[in-house]
């Protein structure tokens, strides 16, 4: 019994403890036992809950709905979603779907909105979570973009822009151009959904943080401060701020059920900054060494990416000198440019100084209405030098050539004697041409370099024609051979026939005859220059002796304030040493002066054979120089100081100084007895070749004759034909000897008529033979007549050049004596003008009456021009020009000379003087190189052909041309114009209006005549076939109006 008894007690006590550890479990076992017809499950043994929050979600896409198995083992517990789609009034039913573990107890199944709703739960086993619901709506998005962009006040010229960017996703919102900097940009947007905007305060400020998201570019989402305005009206959005930095501005949108925007929108801006603006100096290119006189062309260059609003091109010489050449107002344009002539005489230049030039820009830009600072170029500088340093610059320039000419002639010999093909002798061809082009342009370079610095130094400029002549010969063989040698290696690359290979091996012979005559030229050019230098050489020996006799002659006057009238022994130490100085300065200037006049008789002996007329100059100031004394005089003007006789000393060396002058005159001389000389052997060498060219013609007809000739009649004829060829080979070759003797200009003319010879000699022989062969010989007998006649041309083209050289130094010599005499006459205006209005006391008579003299030696200096110039006396606009001026002249002599001058006489003498200037300002275009669109048709044509016979004289070329003419006739226009209104203001005669009207009448016929003249020529020139110059569409003719005055 106790046995059961204590089996009880542990039972009871399991219960006891069962109840205690596990209530529910109990409690369920003892309903579902006691009392079946109760409900009473067992506890679940899992759990879930639901982790989608969402209650609305879009309809574009799918969610994730999510649980979470807090209760259970989530590797082997199923969990399901059931649910179920709600389409308007319609309701699915359940469906049970199962969900994806995800990892440790989250389980989610992606579910695609098809419907306008879903309800849902999820369940295990043994449990489920309540029933939720999702409404599917629109995702919020921006129906539309569109930006404005207004850029800054300041930039006028840059138009405001609208752009599109439809609903800013898919990189549709990028703005595709560059905003300029502090533009104002506008973004004006539509939402599709309603979406509750914040009223003003801390919750505004945060929606405007997180629906605009600031970054200073797309790769940045850290917003910045707020720095735009935003505005909302019918629901649309609109918000504008100046543009300082590039944006990307990411717009998120959220409805009012807390749904996002789908798409990214984003609105993308690049800004670019108003960058200063450019300024260059594009002339000179480079710095430059000038003269005092130099005039020198200059061009500056600005730009700017939005607008230029100045540019000015300045001069700066110190710290206290700069100076605004001319101002360009650009008015917004992204590209300006400003030029002007820099005259250093206005700057009162000096040798030693340097000038700055320099562009200034100023862009339109501004900030808070205030420019920035202008931006300036690099300096281009220009260095002043003494006119011998100039000079030796020249020379050094034209070494520099000279050495370039020899370089590329080495090259053209090495590459003649390589024995290479066609196709290998191309390029090094090419680049031999090339480096004659460049020689040509610093030739063509010098010559500026003259002109900017009013260098009127006719011997180095007809070196320069020379040169440029030589070298463009040149570079057409050069071109030529190329062409030839191109050509040979083109047949042969295309695996040429017998045929074509016959012609690219004479392709390649003209190739080689081209390259020879590459070389010739080049040997020339260099003769030529080393020639040249002998001459500069032996003035620039001549200005040293002159300026060692100028040193002496200033120490010597240095000394003299303290010794003048005393004895050497009376001096002191001091002023017997200056005494000694400045004897010593004279010996040193006597010393040069005996070896200046030795190396010029060396020279003249080193170019006798080459060019005797240049011999002949520096000879003959050799001699003036012995003749005259020069070193004897310096020697004397070393003892007289020393013994303190200075008057004496002072004689000797003017007149020692005054015999260099003239030497250093003969070697100017030097370039017009070369022209004339040249002038004479030309003439001599035409009719010579003329002569010649007849000769061949008829040798060559002969020749003919034999090919058609048959056996005896051959044999017979030809020997007599070979002598004709022999001699005319033979009196070829004393042509060409006198050829020579013409000086460089006329070498390219010798050797054509050599190889002209030479053909004729391969004539002789091949008829001479006893078997003659008459083709070969015929061939030769054609080719030599070719030659004689190529030379004949080139001879007649070099007598066309000279005369038009000659023409423009008898133009630059009547100009520049037109020119003294203006400025002579603006001095005596000057002066008259200062006595006008003063009373007529004696003084002021006396000045007057010596001003009438110094009138009436202008008049009559201009009547001398006018009477000793047929050029003057064939050109009816310069003889009614001269007549004005001399009328004016008279009355205003007569005026000086009767007493004080009026306001009349002032203007009487500015009409002489306004006339003068207008001659020189004509002349100046007839010493231009030709380029005249009214020459004589006839003038191009190279002056008759290559036959024989001269054909007659040609009418001579007028200096003055008709462009000149036409400017004649307008200043005397203008200056009959200033005079009838003078006779208004001033008490000049009114008789004065009857000499003006006839005037008038003169001028309106030569006019005429002149208009007829030029008609004639133009339709001379039409029916020749040449190119009629025509005035550009929209360009009007040219009318007799009153012009600016031009500038001497």
């Amino acid at each position: 019994m106790k046995k059961e008894g204590g089996f009880l007690a542990g039972v009871i006590l399991l219960w006891i403890g069962f109840f205690v550890f596990f209530p529910t479990l109990a409690t369920t076992g003892i309903l579902r036992t006691l009392t079946p017809w109760v409900t009473a499950d067992w506890p679940a043994r899992t759990g879930i809950r639901s982790t989608t929050f969402a209650t609305h979600h879009p309809k574009q896409t799918a969610i994730a709905l999510k649980a979470d198995l807090f209760r259970g083992n989530p590797e082997v517990e199923p969990v399901w979603v059931r649910l179920r789609r709600i389409a308007g009034e319609n309701t699915g039913s359940w469906e049970k779907i199962p969900l994806i573990h995800q990892g440790e107890t989250r389980f989610e199944r992606l579910f695609e909105a098809g419907s306008d709703a879903v309800e849902f739960q999820f369940l295990t086993r043994d449990v489920e979570t309540n029933i939720q619901r999702i409404d599917f709506v629109e995702a919020p998005t921006l129906a539309s973009i569109k930006a404005t962009v207004t850029p800054p006040q300041y930039a006028t010229m840059v138009q405001s822009q609208i752009f599109e960017l439809g609903n800013g996703t898919n990189n549709r919102g990028r703005i595709p151009v560059s905003i300029l900097e502090s533009s104002t940009v506008g973004l004006d947007m539509l939402p599709t959904t309603t979406i509750v905007v914040p009223q003003e305060g801390p919750q505004r400020d945060e929606w405007l943080r997180s629906t605009f998201n600031w970054s200073n570019n797309k790769k940045s989402d850290q917003p910045d401060d707020l720095d735009f305005q935003f505005s909302e009206s019918n629901g649309m959005w609109h918000i504008d701020w100046r543009a300082d930095r590039s944006r990307s501005i990411i717009i998120r949108l959220m409805d009012n059920h807390g749904v996002p925007n789908i798409d990214d929108i984003q609105v993308v801006l690049d800004v670019a900054a108003d960058l200063p603006p450019e300024a260059l100096i594009t002339e000179p290119s480079a710095d430059e060494t000038v003269l005092t006189t130099a005039r020198i062309p200059l061009k500056g260059l600005g730009r700017d990416d939005i607008g230029l609003d100045r540019i000015t091109l300045q001069a700066k010489r110190s710290t206290t000198w700069r100076k605004d050449l001319v101002s360009v107002d650009a008015k917004g344009v992204r590209e300006a440019e400003a030029e002007t002539i820099f005259d250093l005489t206005t700057a009162n230049a000096q040798p030693g100084e340097v000038f700055e030039i320099t562009l200034v820009a100023d862009d339109v830009f501004q900030i808070d209405g205030a420019p920035r600072e202008a931006t300036r170029s690099s300096p281009r500088r220009l260095r002043v030098l003494t006119r011998p340093q100039f000079e030796e610059e020249t020379r050094n320039t034209i070494a520099a050539i000279r050495q370039g000419a020899i370089r590329t002639n080495e090259r053209q010999a090495n590459l003649m004697s390589r024995e290479e093909s066609p196709t290998a002798q191309v390029r090094p061809q090419t680049e031999i041409s090339e480096r004659i082009s460049n020689i040509r342009s610093m030739m063509d370079g010098l010559e500026k370099r003259l002109d900017r610095n009013e260098i009127q130094d006719d011997a180095t400029r007809s070196l320069i024609d020379a040169a440029d002549d030589i070298l463009e010969t040149a570079q057409k063989q050069s071109e030529s051979a190329r062409n030839d040698l191109q050509e040979a290696a083109q047949m042969q690359a295309d695996g040429a026939e017998k045929t074509d290979s016959i012609k690219s091996k004479q392709k390649t012979e003209d190739a080689k005859s081209a390259q020879g005559e590459v070389r010739s030229e080049l040997d020339d050019l260099a003769a030529l220059l080393d020639k040249d230098k002998d001459s500069w050489m032996a003035a620039r020996k001549l200005e040293k002796v002159a300026e060692a006799i100028q040193q002496s002659e200033k120490d010597r006057t240095k000394a003299a304030a303290k010794t003048i009238g005393r004895t050497r022994e009376d001096l002191s130490a001091d002023e017997s040493a200056n005494l000694d100085r400045a004897a010593d300065s004279a010996k040193t200037a006597a010393q040069a002066a005996r070896e200046t006049i030795e190396e010029l008789k060396q020279r003249a002996e080193k170019v006798q054979k080459e060019d005797p007329t240049r011999a002949e100059n520096l000879r003959q100031a050799a001699e003036r120089g012995d003749n005259e004394s020069l070193a004897a005089r310096m020697d004397q003007a070393e003892q007289a100081t020393r013994e303190n006789r200075l008057d004496e000393a002072q004689q000797s060396s003017a007149s020692a100084l005054k015999t260099v002058q003239k030497m250093i005159e003969d070697l100017a001389d030097d370039e017009k007895a070369r022209t004339e000389t040249l002038r004479r052997r030309l003439a001599t060498l035409v009719d010579a070749l003329e002569q010649i060219v007849r000769q061949a013609e008829s040798t060559e007809e002969l020749g003919l004759a034999l090919i058609t000739a048959e056996g005896a009649e051959v044999t017979k004829s030809s020997p007599g034909v070979a002598q004709m060829a022999a001699t005319l080979s033979l009196n070829a070759s004393g042509v060409a000897d006198e050829g020579r003797a013409a000086g460089p200009s006329a070498q390219r003319v010798v050797r054509l008529i050599e190889r002209g010879a030479e053909a004729e000699g391969r004539a002789a022989s091949a008829l001479s033979a006893t078997a003659p062969q008459i083709a070969l010989g015929h061939e030769s007998l054609v080719r030599a007549t070719a030659l004689f006649q190529e030379a004949l041309e080139l001879v007649r083209q070099q007598e066309k050049k000279n005369d038009e050289q000659e023409r423009q130094q008898r133009a630059k010599e009547l100009a520049q004596a037109y020119k003294n005499l203006c400025d002579q006459e603006e001095g005596l205006l000057t002066a008259t003008a200062s006595l006008v209005n003063k009373d007529g006391d004696r003084r002021v008579l006396v000045e007057a009456r010596r001003l009438g003299v110094e009138q009436e030696s202008i008049r009559q200096a201009i009547s001398a021009i006018s009477e000793g110039s047929q050029d003057v006396q064939k050109s009816p606009t310069f003889t009614e020009a001269t007549n004005l001026a001399l009328d004016a002249a008279t009355r205003a002599s007569t005026d000086l000379r009767s007493g004080p001058p009026t306001q009349s006489t002032v203007e009487m003498e500015r009409e002489v003087m306004e006339i003068l200037r207008g001659l020189v300002t004509a002349l100046g275009e007839a010493a231009k190189k030709p380029d005249d669109p009214f020459a004589d048709p006839s003038e191009d044509a190279g002056g008759g052909g290559g036959g024989g016979g001269g054909g007659g004289a040609e009418e001579e070329k007028p200096l003055i041309p008709p462009l000149a003419e036409l400017k004649v006739i307008r200043s005397l226009q203008q200056r009959i114009y200033e005079r009838t209104k003078a006779v208004e203001s001033t008490q000049m005669p009114v008789d004065v209006l009857n000499s003006l009207s006839q005037r008038q009448d003169s001028i309106a016929k030569i006019a005429d005549d002149l208009r007829k003249e030029l008609e004639k020529k133009m339709a001379e020139k039409e029916k020749a076939g040449a190119p009629v110059l025509v005035p550009p569409e929209g360009e009007p003719p040219i009318k007799l109006e009153p012009e600016a005055k031009d500038p001497i």
